[in-house]
């Protein structure tokens, strides 16, 4: 019994052992272009114009789009030729928001519209009033400003966020440079504080 142990372990360590391996293998054999990971993704730093200039001298083959910029700061920008870019958390971007806030200020009086708009496309935790309904995810310090999440379980709500989406990294491509869209990312990938419906 004593040997038997302490063999089966070894055996079992030395079967492990050949999974990992030939795992990697596999990985590697079917990635070859890393090139993704070559991601340049601070945007909330400097200017886009700065942000690309380091990239392209760095490297990178990829940059992350800074939010709070025009278009314009990318598009027809000859130093962004040749790389591809990300966009990051797409769905809170004012066009796809139709220009509305991620936010609620719970201290603010909203028209009617506004409501209507926040009611259709946002999840509802309750039925109380407006705008206690709503669902909150992520608190910014102020007890009064709430951040609210999109009702993806509305098969309308998904087709305008996505046509919209789509739009916006279109309208951030130049195909004459090249300057090309390379997907889209979440900055902070953490589902329960997405939905905190305390």
């Amino acid at each position: 019994m004593k040997t038997t142990l302490p063999l089966l372990g070894l055996i079992l360590a030395f079967f492990t052992q050949g999974c990992f391996l030939s795992e990697t293998k596999t990985a590697s054999a079917q990635s070859s272009d890393n090139g993704w990971k070559n991601f340049y993704g601070i945007s909330w730093r400097g200017t886009p114009a700065d942000n690309i200039r380091y990239a392209k001298q760095m490297g990178y083959d990829y940059i992350a789009i800074n939010s709070n910029v025009s278009t314009s700061n990318y598009r027809g920008n000859p130093n962004a030729a040749g790389l591809k870019f990300y966009i990051i958390d797409p769905h809170w971007y004012s066009s796809v928001l139709s220009g509305h806030s991620r936010t609620i200020d719970t201290t603010r009086s909203y028209t009617a519209a506004e409501k209507a708009w926040y009611e259709q496309h946002m999840v509802w935790k309750s039925y109380e009033p407006f705008p206690n309904n709503l669902a909150t995810g992520w608190f910014f310090g102020n007890p009064s400003i709430i951040s609210i999440m999109w009702d993806f379980q509305q098969q309308a709500v998904i087709d305008e966020v996505v046509e919209k989406a789509i739009t916006l990294f279109r309208s951030y491509e130049d195909t004459n440079l090249p300057f090309t869209f390379a997907g889209l990312a979440d900055d902070v990938a953490y589902l329960p504080a997405f939905f905190l419906l305390g």
